[in-house]
């Protein structure tokens, strides 16, 4: 429920890695991109008659809200016989600390998730979560639930320099819910009792840190195995998220990939 012609960024690292996998093992057919271009694509599957040669379907759900076509395009599988398996990868909207109301859009949001949700299982054979924690949540008591791996990197081996002194944040760093700014603070305090350290953040175009940076603070564009170069002078890589009852329950997809590296 995304597009994943624009690069490896958050959940589509995930995805493109199933979808690999998967690619070498089945005939795969993808259909992908924001609610518009969903709408589209699946109208023309099926239309196209194509769904009666189909074995199965999986759905990787976005944070945003599904489309009325997805249900109904899902509908229709089940209705064939075909199984449907629903992965539903984060919360953030069941947690008013962590998702802010701070516009209608935002507010809409929150409120229309649970019955989205709802939509999405119903007519799902089966759901998928990252942790059971969030499968709580999300399904409750539900016994048809499958706790996916993460779709992770295959592991690099890069030695670490003799200076290496860098700690390596990637990801999204404007804004407190990732953890940036107390991992900025951090790492100045550390410096300021004499450790030598500095701070690489890898991100998209806009999604830098507000405000001016130190200079011990470099912003780096890289995905996927472009990250790798940056491994040989990083120490350790860091995942600074506040501790909040979401992210208690929650499992960060990056974690494995770091752990890759």
């Amino acid at each position: 429920m995304y597009p994943l012609d624009e690069g490896l960024w958050g959940p589509t690292v995930r995805i493109t890695h199933l979808r690999e996998e998967l690619a070498a093992m089945v005939r795969l057919d993808v259909i992908a991109g924001y609610r518009q271009a969903r709408r589209a694509q699946a109208l023309g599957y099926a239309f196209s008659g194509r769904l009666r040669g189909i074995e199965g379907i999986y759905v990787e759900a976005a944070s945003s809200l599904p489309a009325e076509t997805d249900v109904a395009f899902l509908a229709m599988a089940r209705m064939l016989g075909i199984p449907v398996l629903t992965y539903f990868r984060d919360a953030y909207q069941l947690f008013p600390e962590d998702y802010p109301t701070d516009s209608l859009k935002r507010r809409l949001s929150r409120r229309a998730f649970r019955p989205a949700v709802q939509a999405l299982a119903g007519v799902s054979s089966k759901v998928a979560a990252p942790t059971q924690g969030l499968a709580q949540v999300l399904f409750g008591d539900r016994a048809d639930v499958v706790l996916l791996p993460p779709g992770a990197p295959a592991p690099v081996d890069l030695p670490t320099d003799v200076g290496a002194s860098s700690l390596l944040f990637v990801g999204a760093a404007r804004g407190a819910g990732q953890g940036a700014p107390a991992l900025i603070e951090a790492v100045g305090l550390a410096r300021a009792s004499g450790t030598s350290v500095d701070l690489t953040i890898v991100c998209r175009p806009g999604e830098e840190p507000d405000g001016e940076l130190p200079p011990w603070v470099s912003i780096e564009r890289a995905e996927g195995p472009g990250i790798h170069r940056l491994l040989p002078m990083a120490v350790a890589t860091v995942i600074p998220r506040p501790r909040t009852r979401y992210n208690d329950l929650a499992l960060p997809v990056k974690l494995f990939d770091y752990l890759s590296y």
